[in-house]
């Protein structure tokens, strides 16, 4: 199931931004770990001299590799610091507009907020969108409320700095596919945007987890949400 590209999609140097930033993220993580074993071999080594001289090239190397990474961090500058926030109305409408692209979806919402969310219109409609293609199904609902909290643990994919709340939730519906039906392995563009997708939700603060049962499967995206 493809939109095909959309006025609204998020620019390239977005997408690059939120890769690198999950790039960094993940390596800097592992380089941590192999510095660290290596120091820690260092003082408990009972070896000849040449895994001495081994363990101190790690050490060198990983170091090297943590400089060059923190320079592929100007990629990042293409991301806002502080994210924008927009009115609840004018993202529902957002979400309207995406899932009235769907014949067999549709879209409900359980109140009109006032209030405002941590996230972009364009970058709401990314993840709506993605996650309607990525779901493989041909019906489906869209419904979006206030969310006091707190995001359950259990199905979590993407944890929020602020569990507690207060969110705005999209959930996104759709009866459970039949194994016929599922792809064995995704396609690289699927990937690529279900990690940009990933990321950008880390970068606004928000949280993504997943509920199923017998008969339906539930996406559940929490972004902050301000009075």
């Amino acid at each position: 199931m493809s939109a095909g590209n959309e006025e609204n999609d998020l620019t390239s140097l977005e997408q690059l931004g939120f890769l690198a930033s999950k790039i960094i993220h993940d390596l800097k993580n592992k380089l941590v770990v192999i510095t660290g074993n290596a120091q820690f071999a260092e003082l408990v080594q009972r070896d000849p001299a040449r895994l001495v001289a081994i363990l101190s090239t790690i050490k060198r190397v990983g170091e090297e590799a943590g400089k060059t990474l923190e320079k592929t961090a100007a990629l990042r500058q293409a991301l806002p610091h502080e994210t924008r926030r927009e009115s609840i109305k004018e993202l529902a409408s957002a979400v309207d507009k995406v899932v009235a692209k769907y014949p067999g979806w549709s879209c409900r919402h359980v109140e009109d907020a006032t209030s405002t969310a941590a996230i972009e219109i364009r970058w709401l409609a990314f993840v709506v969108r993605h996650l309607i293609q990525k779901s493989g199904s041909k019906e489906g609902q869209v419904e979006t409320k206030l969310f006091s909290g707190p995001v359950p643990m259990e199905g979590i994919e993407i944890s929020s700095p602020t569990p507690e709340g207060p969110f705005w939730l999209v959930s996104i519906s759709h009866p459970v596919q039949s194994k016929l039906d599922e792809k064995t392995e995704q396609s690289p563009a699927t990937v690529l945007r279900d990690t940009v997708m990933q990321e950008l939700i880390r970068h606004v603060g928000g949280a993504l987890w997943r509920e199923s049962n017998e008969n339906m499967e539930h996406v559940f995206l929490a972004v902050p949400c301000h009075p």
